[in-house]
């Protein structure tokens, strides 16, 4: 499951660091899966508690509007991927001389960040289609 790949690999880095819509982004999924009723009712509220406890600790990295309307625009990205992505290769060109790796289980948004030279993780064989 790709939540327990995720736990691992935390456990292993030193610092995270997130776009601010990664925040967003963890709420709307929690209300899908307590709408779904794959979480229980407690569940919603405990998760998102945890959550909020996790981002805490987060380096959270600001839009930089432009350069993910250039990375939608110049490598045919989702609005969310081209926002992630844009943090990403901003906070890289701030830390050049620091080893950062960008996380995501999808393949095509994994090439792109491949291609734009940011080491990925997972190796593309465990992503989804995305």
């Amino acid at each position: 499951m790709q939540s327990e790949l995720v736990v691992r690999w935390l456990s292993n880095v030193d610092h995270v660091a997130c776009s601010g819509i990664g925040l967003v982004e963890a709420f709307a999924a929690l209300a899908r899966r307590r709408d779904d009723g794959t979480l229980t009712a407690k569940g919603p509220a405990t998760a998102a508690e945890r959550f909020r406890d996790a981002w805490d600790t987060v380096a959270v990295v600001d839009l930089d509007a432009e350069a993910a309307a250039s990375l939608a625009m110049a490598r045919g990205l989702r609005s969310l991927d081209a926002m992630h992505l844009a943090a990403a290769v901003s906070l890289a060109e701030m830390l050049a001389s620091l080893p950062m790796t960008f996380a995501t289980f999808d393949r095509r948004l994994a090439r792109v960040a491949s291609d734009v030279g940011l080491a990925v993780w997972p190796e593309e064989s465990g992503a989804s289609t995305g």
